[in-house]
This record gives C-alpha cells, structure tokens and sequence, in this order.
C-alpha cells in the first residue's frame, strides 16, 4: 500500500507551528497590559443577596447603589425612625412609672417593716409583765398538776378548742330557744312577758320624772301630775306581774324558762372561754401581731 502521510519535515514543521500559535495566545492572556490588569475569559455566576431591615418602616435614604461593593458593617439606608422613637417614649415612660412604683412599694414595705417591728416589741413588752404570774397561781384541788405544767401553745390550743366546743353549744342553746318561742303556748308566754317588760320600763320612767319635779320651784302642780303618771305605772305594772304569774304556771312558760335559762348560761360559758383565749393570746400570739403579719 503507499503511504498517503506527507513528508516528515513538513509533520514537524506543522506541529511546531501549532505549538507555537498555543504559546503565544497562552503568553499574551496570563501576561499584564501595560495598566498592569489581568485580563483572562470565563465565566462568572452573579451572586443576589436580599437586603432588608430587621423591622419594617418607610426608607427614607438608600446609601449604596446597586452592584456598589460594600463591607459588613456598612450603612445600606436609613429608615424612618419616628414612630420607633414614639413607641420607645412610651416605653420608657412606662418604665419610669414602673420604677417609680417599685420605689414607693419599698417605702411602704419599710414602714410596714417599722411598724410590724414596733408592734411585736410593744406586745413582747406587754407580755413580760404577766409571763412568770401563772407560776404564783394556786392550782384547784381536783388538779393534778399544777397551774404552770402546760406550756403557753398547749394552753392556746386548749383555749381555742374550748371556744370552738362553746361556741357549737351555745348555736344549740340558741336554736332550741327559738323552736320554743314559736310554739302556740310559749308565744302567749312571750306575749306576757314582753308586756310584763314594758310596763316595768315605763314604771322606771315615770319614777324618774316624778322625782325630778322635787326640785322645781312652785312644783305643786308638776309634782301632782307626775304623781298621777307614777301611780297610773304602777298599777299597769301591778297588772302585768300578776299576769306573768299566772302565765307561769303553763306548760308554755316551763319551756320558755328552760331554753332561755339554758342559753343564757350557754352565751356566758361562751363568753368566758373567748375572755380566757385573749387572755392566752399574748406577746407573739397577740391579735396586734397577728394582724400587723397579713
């Protein structure tokens, strides 16, 4: 077959100048023009970075044009601070009333202080006067131990379920009081004796005036008058306790004297187990303190 490839010379002389068209095109873009600027082909993808501030408002001034090079840090625009800046009066003016309500509530939690510090020094004062006098106390015969064997919190506890127990009696008392006054009898009862209470109210009253007119002058005719008024009282009074006693004799009286009797006696042993527990309630345990600590 005959060889179709031009001569060997002419092969090299083609690649040489192949070679040397590369390195020269390749020289003349990595070397520097004469303003010493790389110059050099490509491609280059854009980057697009949103800007915006951190709250909304109207712009009123952009700082830096678009595709203009900018660091961090750089101002971009300026916003329209004026409702910001009202809405921060307003926040501080609220701050500031805040404060000063925390500064008056420290000042009357200090004179609260003062005053709580003098209330319990008064009742601690108070309390030293009578502390040691239940030592000196006689104890009854049907005790045991004596008057002091109880320390001052287990006599308050005593005392105040003393009060509770009385009290509950006492509501009982009153309640079975007034199932008896409603009774048929018991009311014609009740009837007399509010009579009876009347009539000696008025008795009272016009014994009172009688005596008064002893001492006017020319009193002749006041003291005849008065005398009159005493003598009509008496005699309603004479009539009123005569009617009581007759009325004592009905089934209707004995009820009503029995509850009443009952509640009576009731509303006193109620009463001296309270004067018994403010007795107690002493020093730390006064009602001073108690409510100087609310």
């Amino acid at each position: 077959m005959k060889n179709t490839f031009p001569p060997l010379p002419v092969r090299i002389f083609v690649i040489l100048l192949v070679f040397s068209t590369i390195g020269y095109y390749t020289y003349r873009a990595l070397t520097p023009d004469e303003n010493g600027v790389l110059k050099a082909s490509g491609t280059i993808e854009s980057v697009v970075v949103n800007v915006s501030p951190e709250m909304a408002g109207k712009v009123v001034e952009v700082l830096a044009a678009e595709g203009q090079p900018v660091e961090l840090g750089d101002p971009l625009l300026y916003v329209d601070d004026s409702l910001l800046q009202s809405e921060k009066q307003t926040a501080q003016t609220a701050l500031d009333s805040a404060n000063a309500a925390v500064r008056t509530a420290e000042v009357a939690l200090e004179s609260a202080q003062l005053q709580y510090d003098l209330t319990v020094s008064n009742a601690l004062a108070q309390e030293s006067q009578t502390r040691i006098a239940i030592w000196d106390e006689s104890k009854p015969s049907e005790f045991d131990q004596p008057v002091w064997y109880f320390s001052k919190e287990e006599r308050l506890r005593a005392a105040q379920a003393e009060v509770d127990a009385k009290k509950a009696a006492l509501e009982d008392a009153m309640k079975r009081l007034g199932e008896v006054n409603v009774r048929v009898g018991s009311s014609d009862f009740l009837e007399v004796e509010a009579k009876l209470i009347q009539m000696r109210l008025a008795f009272q009253n016009a014994d009172s005036v009688f005596d008064s007119t002893s001492g006017a002058s020319d009193s002749q005719d006041l003291r005849d008058a008065a005398q009159i008024v005493l003598d009509e009282a008496e005699i309603d009074l004479e009539d009123a306790q005569k009617n009581y006693e007759d009325a004592l004799t009905t089934e209707g009286a004995t009820d009503v004297l029995e509850a009443r009797a009952n509640a009576i006696v009731a509303q006193e042993a109620y009463d001296l187990a309270v004067d018994k527990l403010r007795a107690l309630q002493t020093g730390m345990d006064s009602p001073q303190v108690k409510t100087a600590e609310k």
